[in-house]
């Protein structure tokens, strides 16, 4: 297992594209594209979201949620559960310029929501081999 999740980790740094899907309000299953941002691990993935938008509403209802990312060589996909975090120095620290393309009105417009995802199982395909662990 150590193997698969080194080489997780690795196509995780190429990966270009993380996407985050949530249960819907309507019950169907919703994949946004989601900014990569500093601290990213298999087991833990920080993203941010407007306050009140589809994905963070969805969220407050049902906590469950998938990961998921290819590069080169593989893709993973990860289950688990996220949390919602409103304080502004969590969001401060994750801050990277791209965001400010995103999110013009940056921080201090009390707007952002921090979603924290952890991973409770992932499923691992690389070279077309699938192994799926729990984390």
């Amino acid at each position: 297992m150590q193997e698969s999740i080194r080489h997780a980790e690795q196509l995780l740094e190429k990966a270009e594209v993380v996407t985050l899907a949530v249960n819907g309000e309507d019950g169907c299953p919703r994949a946004y594209v989601m900014t990569k941002l500093p601290g990213e691990s298999i087991r833990v993935f920080p993203f941010l979201a407007k306050e009140g938008s589809e994905k963070v509403r969805a969220l407050e209802k049902d906590p469950r949620a998938c990961v998921s990312y290819f590069a080169p060589g593989g893709s993973v996909s990860l289950t688990g559960t996220v949390q919602l975090i409103r304080e502004s120095g969590a969001l401060r620290e994750l801050w990277v310029p791209e965001l400010d393309r995103i999110f013009p009105m940056g921080l201090e417009s009390g707007e952002l929501v921090l979603i924290r995802f952890e991973s409770r199982a992932a499923t691992f395909c690389f070279m077309g081999k699938v192994e799926e662990q729990p984390l």
